[in-house]
């Protein structure tokens, strides 16, 4: 058996060592992006047992975007940024409100812009809850500081064309948001839409004429699962309400 030779000034004249060494090995792979989006999707999922709940509404953003694994995630570099963003989006449950009424308060006194998610980010959302009103009808007044008491007056007229309602009733933006999928993406899972209806024109020409004017809207929701329900100020369903949903059109998918 022989002995390994010791190099000699000949043989070391052909030994190349490399300036540098490239870390090889398991340890040193980059996680593929979609696997570690599915990690991080554990990491900001919201649990069923959130004293805090796990539906994400106004509130409860403010506090996630500010504390937990969803902001220590953000800073961690830009790529994780990126995929704790959308992870966070994809994963929970979301709730957008643009009414504020109390039991007995008529809808329209108490709508609010919805608030939502920068338009980059909506493409996201998979699951969500949307609250909103609608209406037959808008009001004018000349109320200002600089009327009189005496001489103020609000008049209230009934939506009769498409760029009426779309001017005057959130509700009805919010829903052709929701269906041109500008709200958010056409790759929802679940919809939850809860309608607050205000109508003061009930009679049935009226009424007629204004299921017609929803129907010429295009309405419709396009999701894995839709659920829509319908109530007035108290929480109730009414009869005609089941006329407004017709109007409404529904993609399961």
């Amino acid at each position: 058996m022989s002995l390994p030779q010791a190099p000699t000034e000949n043989t070391m004249s052909h030994v190349i060592i490399p300036a540098a060494v490239e870390p090889s090995g398991p340890q040193f792979q980059r996680f593929p992006n979609e696997l570690l989006l599915e990690i991080i999707k554990y990491s900001v999922a919201l649990s069923p047992d959130s004293k805090l709940g796990n539906v994400v509404d106004k509130k409860y953003f403010y506090f996630l975007n500010s504390l937990g694994p969803f902001f220590k995630l953000r800073k961690v570099s830009k790529l994780f940024a990126s995929l704790a963003t959308r992870a966070f989006y994809e994963v929970n449950y979301f709730k957008f409100v643009s009414i504020n009424a109390k039991p007995g308060q008529k809808a329209l006194d108490t709508t609010i812009p919805m608030l939502l998610p920068p338009i980059h980010v909506r493409g996201y959302l998979r699951r969500i809850h949307l609250a909103i009103c609608l209406a037959d009808f808008f009001t004018t007044t000349n109320r200002g500081d600089e009327v009189p008491q005496a001489q103020r007056w609000c008049a209230q007229h009934r939506i009769t064309t498409i760029q009426d309602l779309f001017a005057h009733c959130y509700g009805a933006r919010h829903l052709r948001a929701l269906s041109d999928h500008t709200l958010a993406s056409g790759r929802l899972s679940e919809v939850n839409l809860h309608i607050l209806t205000d109508f003061r024109f009930l009679d049935a020409a009226n009424f007629k004429a204004t299921m017609a004017l929803f129907t010429e809207a295009l309405f419709v929701v396009t999701a894995g699962k839709v659920q829509i329900t319908v109530t007035n100020e108290w929480g109730l369903s009414e009869a005609w309400h089941t006329e407004l949903v017709k109007t409404i059109g529904v993609k399961e998918q």
